[in-house]
């Protein structure tokens, strides 16, 4: 019988070797509900959303993607917050306002138009 990947699995790898490269503490995600207030989610949201939470939430378990701590030195990292925007009446609780240069971010992803 031959392997068959987990589609799953692999969907989120991509994310996840960043995650545990950065470090970060913070994480800002898209959508992947299926419905909004406002009708229909997006594919694109959907499809870059689940990804993200599933690499969010496995960039701290050493037991997924293993080769990555013996072959790429990336020890786990958990992150602190995954940041999802949610909409008054469904579902957020809680709101705050915060510009690019409110975050830390490394030098090498800080540009000229993000400083304003």
């Amino acid at each position: 019988m031959t392997a068959v990947p987990d589609s799953a699995l692999t969907s989120r790898q991509p994310g996840l070797p960043e995650i545990r490269r950065f470090k970060p503490d913070v994480v800002p995600g898209t959508g992947y509900e299926t419905e909004t207030p406002y009708g229909f989610d997006q594919a694109d949201h959907r499809t870059a959303g689940l990804p993200t939470l599933d690499a969010v939430r496995d960039a701290g378990n050493r037991w997924v993607f293993p080769e990555l701590i013996d072959d790429a030195d990336l020890e786990p990292h958990s992150v602190r917050w995954l940041i999802v925007p949610r909409l008054l009446g469904f579902g957020a609780t809680h709101g705050v306002l915060f510009r690019a240069h409110d975050l830390q971010a490394p030098s090498e992803f800080v540009t000229e138009a993000m400083q304003d």
